[in-house]
């Protein structure tokens, strides 16, 4: 892409123009994932896969947590750089390169008095950083990254006479071998920043050529093999300047995102405040790039432009503090697609932080509390997602370990699948009854009814289970699978086979209770094992209808909400070794006197669908 073209329509265009020339540069070159029409397609195609190869393996779901999200995205990105013929698949180590980019200048806002210190510091810092002694440099020689330090505009650093940028970037990349840890000096402007207070803080040609300078070393890096990308700042008066982006993205106030940077004292922080305050006031922004413009930085610009190339090539992104967030900020403003190459690490002490990852959704699964810029934090990360990678490559599947998967409840409300009801619809002391045949989906709707129900209104789960097992082997390994599954969702297990109406007055009060199923608990009160054979109780079939019955209701008053799972005999066989003709003229009777009773909801299960066919007439 022809940075240079860019830079010298910079004057002649406002943002928006300014911004889909870029845009169509892009596209004409076909870079990236400009050369692929249906890259999100693909890209959510690869994310989905990752997410249930995770829910295969043996263990509970989401056991992981965030961790398991990140995972998936770099996994996804890196089958998209992959397809892009940018990088091979990922084996062995998730992240084989990374490359911490870090941009270095000052903010002329300093001299308003919003630091503790002055512009020696970021000087200071940056030698550090050639020396090895700075954070970032002893974080990135231990973990075995890149750690690459450009000088934009540090304003005690001087170089001598300065180059034309764009010349000495393509000079610089055509040399270097952009591996280990190496500082470069392409100063833009050589006293930092303007004072935001006061004035603009970049020119249009300062901003394109920091957003150069970043677009094309994250290019070269990703081509030379780089899987992974910290964006990294040093600078003077950068939480100020970052805050202020923050306030106009997110329309806030000053005091809203000011935070004491490097450590401010109360009256320092309200002077800050002040200064935030007056910068906002000075000009109506409200484009990214004029936002940036006016109120940014120089390592503000780079890292967009670093963003920009990274999201273009498919590369994860992982971002840092309170400067690393309002960058990615601009950039997902721009073109919300670019979240997917996100991928936060810690949530920075900073107020601005706080308001835009709460925006933009940035998710970092850390809560450190750090105030630390360099792109120290987000390395802490890395190791965390190399833990993950390892557990991903070698936890079974539980097919391979013969267990049976977890259920996904949390998402049941919304599942397409399942015909959810509201919250409301299902009141204390009522039943629900579920009628479906062999594989309908009666267990998997009544489990994520229940699972649903008890989240919301706060009660807890009791799984009332009847299937009698007795000696067969085979029974006891699935019901011990089911047992343990449903614990996994906060079912409390409960056997009862026989005396049902005894065993109930042991059960607790107001759980979500579900009952399964109606057909075993009939055969159980029919027939009981005696010496290898079974014992036919001789009782009137009249009284063992109304036994059971009187022991559903009274169960259902005992219960927040009685959800009961029953065989469609037309369409499932009866358990095994009962008097079918007996069994299915009790069960039909069970099942109408049932669904007859003004406290019953009765559904069906027809191919995983269910049907309302009768609404309860309780009015709570």
């Amino acid at each position: 892409m022809d940075w240079q073209f860019i830079l010298n329509q910079a004057d002649n265009l406002d943002s928006q123009a300014l911004w889909d020339l870029l845009i169509n540069s892009l596209a004409q070159a076909e870079l990236g994932i400009f050369g692929l029409s249906n890259w999100e397609e693909l890209l959510s195609d690869h994310l989905r896969a990752e997410a249930a190869h995770w829910a295969e393996l043996a263990k509970p779901l989401r056991a992981y947590g965030q961790l398991e999200d990140l995972h998936a995205q770099v996994l996804a990105l890196a089958k998209l750089r992959s397809e892009l013929m940018l990088t091979p698949p990922i084996e062995e180590n998730l992240l084989m390169k990374t490359a911490v980019v870090l941009f270095a200048a000052d903010n002329q806002v300093v001299y308003e008095g919003v630091s503790q210190s002055g512009f020696e510091l970021t000087a200071q810092v940056f030698k550090n950083i050639a020396a090895g002694e700075a954070s970032i440099a002893i974080l990135a020689e231990a973990q075995g990254l890149d750690l690459l330090a450009f000088n934009l505009g540090i304003m005690q650093r001087r170089t001598g006479e300065q180059q034309p940028v764009l010349a000495e970037l393509d000079r610089l990349l055509e040399q270097a071998n952009l591996a280990g840890r190496q500082v470069f000096d392409l100063v833009i402007r050589p006293d930092g920043a303007g004072n935001i207070r006061r004035e603009a803080a970049l020119s249009w040609p300062d901003l394109i050529e920091a957003m150069a300078v970043g677009f094309r070393t994250a290019e070269k890096l990703i081509l030379s093999g780089t899987d992974c990308i910290i964006g990294a700042e040093l600078g003077s008066g950068n939480t100020t300047s970052s805050a202020c982006v923050a306030a106009k993205l997110l329309g806030l106030k000053a005091e809203e995102v000011a935070g004491r940077g490097a450590g401010l004292s109360d009256q320092a922080l309200l002077k800050k405040q002040a200064v935030i305050k007056d910068a906002l006031a000075r000009t109506t922004a409200s484009q990214a790039l004029d936002i940036l413009r006016e109120l940014g930085g120089l390592d503000l610009a780079a890292l967009l432009g670093l963003y920009l190339g990274a999201h273009v090539h498919a590369c994860p992104i992982v971002l840092d503090g309170l400067i690393s967030l309002a960058a990615a900020s601009l950039l997902q403003s721009l073109i919300p697609a670019a979240a997917n190459n996100f991928l936060a690490s810690h949530l920075a002490k900073e107020r601005g932080a706080h308001r835009l990852a709460e925006r933009f959704s940035f998710q970092a699964p850390l809560r450190l509390d750090l105030a630390m810029g360099e792109g120290a934090g987000a390395s802490f990360i890395l190791p965390l997602l190399e833990q993950c990678h390892l557990l991903y490559r070698r936890l079974p599947k539980f097919e391979e370990v013969d267990l049976e998967p977890f259920r996904d409840y949390s998402q049941a409300r919304s599942q397409l699948e399942l015909i959810a009801f509201p919250e409301e619809f299902y009141k204390s002391g009522e039943v629900s009854l579920v009628i479906g045949g062999e594989k309908s989906g009666k267990s998997d709707f009544t489990e994520a009814e229940a699972f649903a129900l008890a989240n919301s209104i706060q009660k807890p789960l009791l799984y009332v289970a009847t299937l009698y097992i007795g000696d067969d082997e085979e029974n006891l390994t699935r019901a011990r699978r089911h047992q343990s599954r449903r614990a996994g969702y906060g079912f409390k297990n409960l056997e009862i086979y026989f005396d049902f109406n005894s065993e109930q007055l042991k059960l607790p009060k107001n759980h979500i209770v579900l009952l399964d199923s109606l057909g075993n608990l009939l055969a159980n009160r029919l027939y009981r094992p005696v010496d290898g054979d079974f014992l036919i109780s001789e009782d009137p079939d009249d009284l063992i209808v109304a036994e059971l019955f009187e022991a559903v209701m009274s169960l259902a008053r005992r219960s927040a909400h009685l959800f009961i799972v029953a065989d469609d005999l037309a369409r499932s066989m009866p358990p095994a070794a009962v008097e079918s003709k007996r069994f299915i003229r009790l069960h039909g009777k069970l099942l109408q006197a049932i669904g007859r009773e003004g406290r019953a909801n009765l559904f069906e299960l027809v191919a995983g669908i269910p049907t309302l066919l009768k609404r309860s007439e309780q009015i709570n």
